[in-house]
């Protein structure tokens, strides 16, 4: 699967470049391959509504931290940042069979959307 891999590598790249100067991205490491690529998004909802409107599909999962999940086993435990995190977590889409073309509407709709262009 080495195409399908860099095809992830290139698709992450080409989210570097074009939200790199208004978002945080995910931390970069050699030979990334961009599985998921996640941004965080303080409102998320608001966003998922205004990328629908755009015919942008979004990855949202209600993720449930590993220990609230599993709370038997971490009894007491508390990570507010990896609790906030996960409420804010976006997945960009990263399959192989997209297009430049769409990348580049989901870059200018983020783009739009926190108004710069």
């Amino acid at each position: 699967y080495p195409e399908v891999l860099k095809r992830r590598r290139e698709i992450g790249t080409m989210y570097n470049w074009g939200l790199g100067d208004i978002l945080e991205i995910p931390i970069q490491q050699e030979g990334q391959i961009y599985q998921e690529y996640i941004i965080n998004m303080p409102k998320m909802r608001d966003f998922k509504k205004f990328m629908d409107k755009k015919g942008i599909e979004l990855l949202i999962r209600d993720t449930i931290p590993n220990h609230i999940m599993y709370g038997k086993w971490f009894p007491g435990v508390s990570l507010p940042v990896t609790e906030s995190i996960a409420k804010q977590a976006v997945r960009l889409p990263t399959y192989p069979e997209l297009r430049n073309d769409e990348i580049q509407k989901i870059i200018k709709a983020i783009r739009e959307y926190y108004g710069v262009s």
